[in-house]
């Protein structure tokens, strides 16, 4: 299931954050200072800069399942994704992309809105050989393929980012 990698990333980044936060704080102690709980491994103490930040703010707990939708909501984004199908099928990608971004707005778990989105901003960033804007293409395929696995042409449009093998 693709969710276990999200997760994951997320354990990750609760761990890093601890890890940094720990390197931060890790000032020598006066012996009469001793605290009660147990010391960590050197390797966590001997993080190089160690008196980075004095605070560290942890990531958001990990996604919960989405309230329950607004049946308004969906069919509104629903209606919006259409559209923008139609204006960017005319080559109005201008349009396109604000008819997509306010379906988004409406209802962020539709995967059709996402990658044709995606497709958009490769469109643009091809013409304009802006890496940005190519970066946002990937992000918004890839969010296609978390939303809906069986989305095949978002894995296909993903095949273009993969870099080819060093020879």
């Amino acid at each position: 299931m693709r969710r276990t990698g999200s997760r994951r990333r997320w354990y990750t980044g609760v761990v890093s954050a601890l890890v940094v936060m720990h390197g931060s704080c890790a000032t020598p102690r006066p012996a009469s200072e001793a605290s009660p709980r147990a010391e960590p491994p050197m390797a966590l103490s001997a993080l190089p800069g160690s008196n980075v930040a004095p605070a560290v703010r942890l990531p958001p707990s990990p996604p919960a399942d989405p309230p329950p939708p607004n049946p308004e909501d969906v069919a509104r984004a629903r209606a919006l994704v259409k559209r923008g199908e139609l204006l960017y099928r005319s080559g109005d990608y201008d349009q396109a992309e604000l008819t997509l971004k306010e379906a988004i707005t409406a209802y962020p778990f539709l995967a059709q809105a996402n990658l044709l989105l995606g497709k958009i901003f490769l469109v643009r960033g091809a013409a304009k050989r802006d890496l940005g804007m190519i970066h946002s293409a990937r992000l918004m395929f890839e969010m296609a393929r978390a939303l809906d696995g069986s989305l095949r042409e978002a894995e296909v449009l993903l095949d273009l980012f993969v870099a080819p093998p060093l020879e």
